[in-house]
């Protein structure tokens, strides 16, 4: 089966984490089906290319050194918000993804596109087509349509053009259910995955008397860093924790004065962007995944570290709390709660045996519910053949 996949993120470099989570189903994909990615260009590629079998088509919407928008830590939402001169390069982005995209699905069977804006264009070119669409959507797909009505216009008219609407926490189907004139039918959950080189991961807990700490993602507010930072400081100089930062984005500069000012140059340090296939590396260096995080949709992360035995300390949020456990699998705290994750960490820190058994029923929890990305792949196939079917 010949699938486009349409989506605003996707790494377009061996070391990116733009959109890897959509790589990662990508590759799997890439098992079964002749698969081509189309995505926003950067400074840098110029031309379609081959990586792992998946053909990537980077289309080009401005001058080189001005594709900036899209691959940045935060994706384009953060871009626009550090520099709103760059909402004038975003008509030419959609028409260029458009006419890319309406001249690469001619001979597809399937289009899958990722977030809203993607499923609105996937939407238009599969009916000129009379190909069909299925779209994925994600948290922050839900959280800008319920504050912006140019958003919620972009998902009401996504939904209506596709096939298949899929969300990737439970708590995302709840509320796409919810929208007038959605067929439920229409609506359905697919989990997003692991590696299975994570199940291998094996842990030295607590190594020389520290509590290693590791957060991953992009490091913009709604990550809720300075949050974490504030937790450690309030255990004062000389504590036994250390975390690691891992990610790049707006914030860095400030997390960096807030960590001098706390003076926590000892405990923390910064990584920066990590290439994808230094995970399972890191997360053996660790001993918990922190995530204090304001929103989030599915956070892969997450499923990470519990796949590589980690407890999870995060915030008590839709998608996560799906996920994590509350005193099974990790602890949960009020999200920019300074005091809460306190009292999480001196808990963790305090008890070792706890760490090892909520490290062990995270595994044992992502083995039972099958959420490896081989699943979500065969998942997303059955899936295209059905729309496929209904299509004929």
């Amino acid at each position: 089966m010949n699938v486009l996949i349409l989506t605003t993120s996707f790494p377009l470099e061996d070391y990116s984490s733009s959109g890897i989570f959509v790589a990662r189903l990508v590759n799997n994909l890439a098992l079964q089906h002749e698969v081509t990615v189309i995505t926003p260009g950067d400074h840098k590629h110029r031309l379609p290319f081959i990586n792992k079998g998946v053909r990537v088509i980077p289309f080009r919407y401005a001058p080189y050194r001005w594709q900036v928008i899209s691959h940045a830590p935060g994706g384009i939402p953060v871009a626009l918000r550090c520099n709103r001169a760059l909402y004038l390069l975003i008509p030419f982005l959609l028409v260029g993804f458009f006419l890319t995209s309406l001249k690469w699905a001619r001979d597809m069977n399937v289009l899958h596109a990722n977030w809203a804006a993607c499923g609105l264009i996937a939407g238009i070119v599969g009916k000129y087509h009379g190909i069909p669409v299925v779209t994925t959507i994600r948290g922050e797909d839900i959280t800008r349509s319920s504050r912006l009505q140019l958003d919620n216009l972009i998902l009401t008219f996504c939904m209506r053009l596709s096939d298949r609407i899929i969300g990737v926490s439970q708590a995302i189907v709840d509320r796409l259910k919810q929208r007038v004139g959605v067929i439920a039918e229409q609506v359905c959950l697919i989990e997003n995955g692991v590696d299975e080189e994570l199940f291998l991961v094996q842990h030295e807990w607590c190594k020389d008397g520290f509590l290693r700490l590791i957060f991953i993602g992009s490091l913009i507010p709604r990550k809720g860093v300075d949050t974490l930072l504030k937790a450690i400081n309030a255990f004062g100089p000389g504590s036994s924790l250390l975390l690691s930062i891992v990610g790049e984005g707006v914030e860095e500069i400030a997390l960096r004065e807030q960590v001098g000012q706390y003076g926590l140059t000892n405990n923390v340090k910064f990584h920066g962007m990590v290439a994808p296939e230094y995970l399972s590396t890191l997360l053996t260096l660790h001993d918990v995944l922190v995530l204090p995080s304001y929103s989030e949709g599915r956070p892969n992360v997450v499923l990470e570290a519990m796949a590589a035995g980690l407890p999870v300390i995060a915030s008590d949020i839709p998608g996560v709390d799906e996920l994590v456990l509350d005193g099974r699998t990790g602890l949960l705290f009020v999200a920019g709660n300074v005091t809460e994750l306190f009292q999480c960490l001196d808990t963790l820190m305090r008890d070792k045996a706890l760490l090892e058994k909520m490290g062990g029923d995270g595994r044992k929890q992502i083995l039972e519910r099958g959420l490896l990305w081989s699943v979500t792949a065969e998942k997303y196939t059955r899936l295209y053949q059905s729309v496929q079917r209904g299509s004929i």
